[in-house]
């Protein structure tokens, strides 16, 4: 099928409630003519759209790069992207006028990130699956409810901002917890109350993590960031993992 032959879809994005059907844990669902993708590729919805602050993020996974890059869309029901993804090529067509997504493709064993490096291998369990998925959207609708999308965050919750701006504190200043782990992410603990910090290992052995329960007793989301951050950065980043330990 060429890419004249194939007509033009329109993209709505929503973000609605994600694992354990919380919007502590949102996801971004797609929708393409006004159905689901998750239908579209799979009959059902039973799996998850990915975060919306890994998706609707400042690098914009969702916009093609000049050579196009395959980005993972959906995840399974366990909200973990190991046990099984659905990854799609997000390229601009030949005339640029179109966003393309092309080449689906079913996967387990993914590293958790959503840009999958081209080195990666995509099909390593159970066997190679692919699916002929080839929707075209319009250039400038896309890139409209993407912008849209990404600048709308009603979504977020009172622990998300907190654990949002709690992470742009600490991100920058790249401290090195001991062997080797560095910052990865902060997000919301409701079950157990607290901010979860995850710092991210790659050599002590793959995916090893270093995990913080942090908290304060404000409720103000922005003042409840910078509490935790000077309750932290009080205290030597060795001893991190004594002072907070992580609530299970």
């Amino acid at each position: 099928m060429t890419s004249e032959s194939v007509a033009r879809s329109e993209l709505r994005i929503a973000v609605v409630p994600g694992f354990e059907k919380s919007m502590t844990w949102p996801q971004v669902r797609y929708l393409v003519d006004g159905v689901d993708l998750f239908v579209v590729v799979h009959g059902d919805s039973d799996w998850l759209g990915l975060d919306p602050d890994t998706m609707l993020d400042p690098d914009a996974p969702l916009i093609p790069n000049e050579s196009g890059r395959r980005v993972i869309l959906l995840m399974c029901s366990c909200a973990e992207i190991g046990c099984g993804s659905f990854s799609a090529s997000i390229e601009w067509s030949p005339d640029g006028d179109r966003v393309v997504w092309t080449a689906g493709r079913w996967a387990s064993g993914e590293s958790d990130v959503v840009v999958v490096p081209d080195s990666d291998r995509l099909d390593d369990w159970p066997s190679p699956r692919s699916h002929p998925l080839c929707i075209e959207f319009d250039r400038q609708q896309y890139l409209d409810e993407v912008a849209r999308a990404t600048a709308d965050r009603r979504w977020e919750t009172d622990s998300r901002i907190t654990a949002r701006l709690l992470a742009d504190r600490l991100r920058p200043l790249d401290i090195v917890v001991e062997p080797d782990f560095r910052f990865q992410r902060c997000s919301p603990d409701d079950r157990n109350g607290g901010i979860r910090v995850s710092y991210l290992s790659p050599t002590v052995r793959p995916h090893s993590q270093q995990l913080l329960t942090v908290d304060s007793l404000l409720t103000d989301p922005v003042a409840r960031a910078d509490d935790i951050a000077e309750r932290m950065l009080s205290v030597d980043p060795q001893r991190w993992a004594v002072d907070f330990p992580p609530k299970w």
